[in-house]
């Protein structure tokens, strides 16, 4: 199966990482939850960060969009809904484990939903409104000297069908979008199709 990858390394979050190491290696507590390391809830650019499962860059993919186990990759015509669900070491089975390794992901599983703008634009472009100063730092294989990504509240992609705007924004806590038909467009040409994909 063809699963993309995005991997959130920021300098916020690997502070945060350490912090808990060294701070839970020398806590009593066995029964702490795994932390969660929450950014706001915002488009983030693909400066470079996202990858296939098997290492190849994705340029097609223009922005992702995370809550909580839910990942979106926004393209210019089109959506990858991307659903995991993953299992931490805990030591509940009264085996003594070193406190840190809580953190070692045991299971995986993925579940993921494309969205196609069938016949739409594949080239269209892009802008982004309600920028946020908020921005993500990645050092990465395919980005090691680091790259600094844009986020933003709201998405215009212009002319992804003839005269027709598709725009992508949040509220109420959730993704929404709507079509936007300006003189000379045809509503009737904008059409969805779904492909469901198991891990």
């Amino acid at each position: 199966m063809y699963n993309l990858t995005y991997f959130r390394n920021t300098t916020a979050h690997l502070l945060s990482v350490l912090v808990l190491f060294f701070v839970g290696t020398a806590s009593a507590h066995a029964a702490d939850p795994v932390p969660s390391l929450k950014s706001p809830f915002l488009f983030v650019e693909n400066a470079g960060q996202v990858v296939d499962a098997d290492g190849a860059l994705q340029p097609d993919v223009l922005y992702v969009l995370e809550q909580g186990d839910m990942t979106v990759f926004v393209r210019s015509n089109g959506l990858s809904y991307q659903f995991t669900h993953s299992e931490y070491t805990d030591g509940t089975d009264g085996t003594p484990i070193p406190k840190y390794t809580r953190f070692l992901r045991t299971k995986y599983e993925s579940h993921r939903v494309d969205l196609q703008l069938v016949n739409a634009s594949t080239d269209a472009r892009v802008t982004r409104e309600q920028l946020s100063e908020y921005f993500e730092q990645f050092f990465l294989p395919q980005c090691q000297a680091g790259v600094k990504a844009a986020t933003c509240e709201r998405l215009v992609v212009h002319d992804v069908y003839p005269n027709i705007d598709w725009v992508l924004y949040l509220k109420d806590g959730g993704l929404k979008y709507d079509f936007v038909v300006r003189a000379g467009g045809d509503p009737a040409v904008i059409a969805m199709h779904y492909t469901y994909m198991d891990d």
